[in-house]
């Protein structure tokens, strides 16, 4: 009987051990499956988002609102039209507004901006009226967005630290600002080009990360 007790006790430490080793991995497996559900939430987000801003910035349905809630001031002077747009698309995202980003470039056809991170490409295109090139028919817009992929649980957080999800669309501009208005009103309402949120880092946004994929 005694000798019985010595065993069972024996085999009841040793499932402890075994529970003890094993019982991090099946935490790490849990919160692992959880935290990506959230993080796969997020990009479902932000690529809707992005693709609805994307559409109507081709049909110069901007928006009204040049500031929202969260909104970072652009690396760029932003025109009203690219900051209408850039609120709009935040809008669409519809997450935490204090951790997105969103740029919009405008494909460079004849005024280059030099971007220290938005890949040279994108239009600083700043006449407005007849003398615009850029804003027009047939050239591509890109819009583009950051979120970070941070951890929900909070178990991932070393593994996740820093991440972000990030999304861009491109489209081609199907009419213009002038167009819309039908022709009747003045040429210069146009005022369309590049603008990019600053990504500076802040304590809901990692630092390091750049515009460069957000090119045509």
């Amino acid at each position: 009987m005694f000798k019985l007790r010595r065993k069972l006790r024996r085999e009841e430490g040793a499932s402890l051990v075994e529970f003890a080793l094993i019982c991090p991995i099946l935490f790490l497996i849990l919160f692992g499956l959880i935290d990506f559900g959230f993080i796969y939430n997020d990009f479902l987000s932000v690529r809707q988002g992005v693709r609805d801003g994307a559409r109507q910035g081709s049909v110069a349905n901007f928006g009204a609102a040049t500031s929202c809630s969260g909104f970072n001031s652009a690396v760029t002077s932003a025109s009203v039209e690219a900051s209408e747009l850039i609120c709009s698309t935040r809008n669409r995202i519809g997450l935490d507004t204090s951790r997105m980003r969103v740029g919009v470039c405008l494909a460079a056809t004849s005024n280059t901006q030099t971007f220290a991170d938005a890949g040279h490409k994108c239009s600083a295109d700043t006449p407005t009226g007849q003398n615009r090139t850029d804003y027009a028919d047939g050239n591509t817009v890109v819009v583009c967005a950051m979120y970070p992929s941070y951890s929900r649980s909070g178990f991932l957080n070393p593994f996740l630290s820093g991440g972000v999800v990030t999304t861009r669309v491109a489209i081609r501009i199907e009419q213009t600002s002038y167009e819309l208005a039908g022709f009747s009103a003045a040429r210069n309402q146009d005022d369309f080009t590049s603008g990019f949120e600053d990504i500076a880092g802040t304590s809901t946004f990692p630092s390091g990360k750049s515009w460069n994929f957000c090119t045509p």
